[in-house]
């Protein structure tokens, strides 16, 4: 199997974040890797710790002061990384499982309503 590297970035490209992104791929290519640079939205599902102590994800605004906070502790969930987003630690170390998707969040609600964002066997 062949090894991945996923870069992400959100915002305006600096100079030293196009020199970065550079570096990076030419990594990948002298590792012989996959580049991509693409992870619009991410499903997660949590693993531990369970309930209250499993901590939440929040949507924060440059300055880090929080917008909104999604902590779905019982089940999968998935949200967009497209936007600044944080989780403060707290005693125990969070596990889950992550699955990135290239589309943007919006496209992923739409084929969910529609059915289509599963297979079915």
């Amino acid at each position: 199997m062949k090894n991945i590297i996923l870069q992400h970035w959100n915002g305006t490209k600096t100079f030293w974040v196009a020199k970065c992104e550079n570096s990076i791929k030419k990594y990948a290519n002298d590792i012989d890797a996959d580049y991509e640079q693409a992870r619009n939205t991410t499903c997660i599902i949590p693993l531990y710790p369970e309930g209250d102590e499993y901590m939440p994800c929040d949507f924060v605004d440059r300055s880090g002061e929080m917008i909104e906070s999604i902590g779905w502790k019982e089940h999968g969930f998935m949200m967009t990384t497209r936007k600044l987003h944080r989780v403060i630690s707290n005693k125990y170390d969070r596990l889950n499982l992550q699955i990135t998707f290239k589309e943007p969040i919006e496209e992923l609600y739409e084929l969910y309503k529609e059915d289509k964002l599963i297979r079915k066997q």
